[in-house]
């Protein structure tokens, strides 16, 4: 019998290798893991199913010991409890050696629980829904006929919406009468935007303008910041626009950080009152809850309404720097040019309707700018020298005739 060699490896034949790390593995292993990423995931694994015998142990004593005091003398049945998948009597020994070193603590929170979005969008419609209601807003449902019945499936359905209240309406209509109006803070409000100058200063000082770029706008001697001054009056309105802007935008992002803060330890709250009220907490600790949270719903209540105003506000300056914009080009004064952007906002429109009611006492029926030309010198006619008249009677040896020292001059000299 003929000794067959070592058998060629088809070339066309993929290496087999470790799904997790791509180490490659040798034929003869048949599990699609190495032992290295194998030996990991036992040990995840391990630690998972410690942290749930640690937590089934935990209810298992808080159920026995809220029952204590509800224990009668005398022959009585014991309620049933839901079965759960290990007993505490199939508790290792490893476990209750760790039990009785004191380790109940919370288990970690695994990076699973780490969300970006606290919210669910599924619960959206049923959380409009208890605001609509507490709000008192009755639905308009219109009686159904027997083409709706027949049709009504066909068209788009209609979606739940959150309601807009007239009052924050007014707010914003408020800030938009005045659009250049620097915004006030109350000295309340500002309390309670408590924050370290350090940690705000980033975006509650205004920009200044860089070096090199005040060097573009005005040439200086010496390169200072701020030494530059922007030559067109109209500049320097939506320059002044966009810094009152900036200071805006940088209450809004304070009251935004503020109460993102409050909400999401307020999220926290309510799971640990959660967690108290299913073990069974006496009433007096659960009762001791309650003032913080209102707290910091009053908290919420009263900084969410503070971001509305500010983010009108923010929008009519805006809304302004693009009227002064739009005005540079006009042939106009100045003083014309920064009471238009200066008018209430509406809306639709950066002017709207109050520029109409301007034109119409200016008398102008088409609606539009008036256009001033600028003054300009009066032009007259440039004087072109005229050649001297003709004298009758004198030929080319005349006085005329010939410029000084010319051809006419030398005949005169010779009596011809």
């Amino acid at each position: 019998m003929d000794k067959e060699g070592p058998k060629k490896m088809d070339p066309r034949k993929k290496s087999k290798k470790c799904v997790l790390c791509n180490k490659r593995l040798e034929e003869s292993y048949k599990k699609p893991l190495c032992e290295e990423c194998t030996g990991k995931i036992l040990a995840e694994e391990k630690a998972a199913f410690k942290s749930d015998i640690r937590c089934m142990i935990r209810e298992e004593l808080q159920a026995s010991m809220a029952s204590l005091p509800q224990a009668q003398p005398g022959p009585s049945r014991v309620p049933k409890r839901p079965r759960q998948t290990e007993s505490a009597s199939s508790i290792s020994g490893e476990s209750l050696e760790l039990l009785s070193e004191g380790e109940l603590e919370d288990p970690p929170v695994p990076i699973e629980d780490e969300k970006k979005y606290y919210f669910s969008s599924n619960d959206i419609a049923h959380l409009i829904k208890a605001v609509r209601e507490t709000m008192q807003i009755e639905e308009d449902n219109p009686p159904r006929t027997i083409q709706d019945e027949m049709f009504g499936g066909l068209r788009s359905r209609r979606k739940i919406m959150f309601p807009v209240n007239q009052t924050l309406q007014q707010v914003i209509i408020d800030e938009w009468q005045e659009p250049e109006k620097r915004i006030t803070v109350p000295k309340e409000i500002r309390n309670r935007l408590a924050f370290a100058t350090e940690d705000v200063r980033l975006y509650r000082e205004t920009p200044k303008v860089d070096i090199q770029i005040a060097k573009v706008a005005k040439k200086t001697l010496l390169p200072f910041e701020d030494t530059s001054q922007l030559s067109d009056p109209m500049d320097k309105k939506i320059d002044g626009l966009m810094k009152k802007a900036w200071e805006a935008t940088s209450l809004t992002i304070e009251a935004n950080i503020a109460s993102t803060s409050v909400a999401r330890s307020m999220t926290l709250w309510l799971n640990r009152l959660e967690a108290s009220i299913k073990d069974r907490a006496p009433r007096e600790e659960l009762a001791s809850c309650l003032p913080l949270l209102k707290m910091a719903t009053a908290f919420l209540a009263d900084a969410s309404a503070e971001t509305v105003r500010y983010g009108a506000k923010t929008g009519v300056l805006s809304n302004s720097a693009r009227r002064a914009l739009w005005l540079k080009t006009w042939a106009a004064d100045i003083t014309s040019k920064n009471k238009l952007c200066a008018i209430p906002f509406q809306g639709e429109y950066m002017f709207g309707p109050v520029l109409d009611k301007i034109l119409e006492k200016v008398g102008d029926k088409s609606k539009t700018l008036p256009d001033r030309q600028p003054f300009r010198k009066p032009s007259f006619p440039k004087r072109t020298r005229q050649p001297p008249p003709e004298v009758k009677g004198k030929g080319k040896t005349g006085r005329w005739s010939y410029p000084k020292g010319g051809r006419g001059a030398g005949k005169r000299k010779d009596g011809n």
